[in-house]
């Protein structure tokens, strides 16, 4: 499976993160659109680590193997 890089955010429990062998995730993304219902507002800063306002694409949620993902 090729993954481009890019921003995600878990959205799995901490209790069940030691023990799967994949990682359940949202995309982040800096093209905003205006769709309250499935994208998420956040803002840049140290907190988040974004340098644009972005957004949780909360309507594409994947579960991703634990291997595909790096720090």
């Amino acid at each position: 499976m090729a993954l481009s890089r890019g921003s995600i955010v878990t959205v799995q429990s901490d209790l069940s993160n030691a023990d799967h062998a994949s990682v359940t995730v949202c995309p982040i993304t800096s093209d905003c659109v205006d769709a309250p219902l499935f994208r998420v507002n956040v803002a840049p800063g140290a907190r988040t680590g974004l340098t644009v306002i972005s957004q949780v694409m909360v309507d594409k949620v994947v579960s991703l193997p634990r291997a595909a993902l790096a720090r």
